[in-house]
Order: structure tokens, then sequence, then C-alpha cells
């Protein structure tokens, strides 16, 4: 993916909205100055039970899948140590989408939202999406994941981008 957006000559950069493995898996086919992530996503990338792996069960996964899974873990140490980007701000610009990087602890503690208020597009990654809520992690919590939800609602949201079963 990394190498066709090049060639349409996109400026790659990417935003990793928590730390689990199905989210974070991939950035060991970026350059660390294309990854950019909060202080906490970066400090549970370097845990190996906040990735989210204790919910891998051979029945979830097609044998091509499997392999994937297998294949993150045995690299995952090499992509902790790339020198990625942590956010300093609050907000980043990403063409002409300005977004804020709200925090949206729940689903992890490192989960986060990209807002454009002015657009009213609101990233969400893990933290609302269509189907099954996946609660049985290390970092979930059940009390900051009702807050966060409720903190969602009262957005101006026209467009949402969820990270899962759009």
């Amino acid at each position: 993916i990394a190498s066709f957006l090049k060639q349409k000559g996109f400026n790659i950069k990417l935003i990793l909205t928590h730390g689990h493995f199905d989210h974070a898996g991939g950035i060991a086919y970026f350059k660390p100055e294309q990854i950019l992530v909060t202080k906490q996503i970066f400090a549970n990338l370097k845990k190996k039970e906040t990735w989210g792996l204790d919910f891998l069960k051979t029945v979830h996964f097609t044998k091509e899948v499997g392999f994937l899974a297998k294949e993150f873990c045995l690299n995952f140490k090499i992509i902790i140590n790339k020198k990625v980007n942590i956010f300093s701000r609050n907000s980043i610009a990403v063409g002409d989408f300005y977004f804020d990087i709200l925090p949206c602890p729940g689903h992890t503690d490192d989960s986060i939202l990209l807002y454009d208020k002015k657009k009213k597009i609101l990233i969400t990654g893990d933290a609302l999406y269509d189907g099954d809520i996946y609660a049985n992690f290390l970092i979930y919590d059940r009390g900051q994941f009702n807050r966060s939800l409720n903190y969602i609602a009262k957005l101006p949201i026209d467009t949402i981008l969820p990270g899962h079963n759009a």
C-alpha cells in the first residue's frame, strides 16, 4: 500500500488510533517519519500484553490471516524499535483537513479520535464502529468507554470513519 500511495503522489502519514495489533501491525511497511503516535500509544506498543493478542484464537482466522497474525508477532520487535514521531500537538493538518486529536479511553487506555470540527468528520478507530464490542482486552475500561461514547454523542458529526465494519 505504501509504495502504491507514493507512486500516486501521496505524502503518507500513518496515524495510529490505538496500539492493538490489527491497527499497528502494518507500521513495519512504512518509514519511521511517516508514523505518528501519541506518547501513550508508543508506550503501549512496547508492552506485548497491550497488543490485543490475547483475543487471537485460531477459530477467528482463516489460514492466511492466522499466518499474518503470527508474522506480526514475530516482527513486532522490529516495529517498536523504530523511531516514530510522537505527537507534540493536539491537532494535525492533513491536506485541507484539520483534525483535533482527542483522547478517547475505553476500548484501550490509549485510544484517540481524530475530529475535523469544521467539516464535522470523526475518525474513531475502535472507539465506535458497527459491530460487537470487543471488551476482553487488558486495557479495556467499561466506565471510560461509556464516558467516551457520551462525549462522542455530543459532537456535531456529519461523517464517521470507523476502524472496522464500515
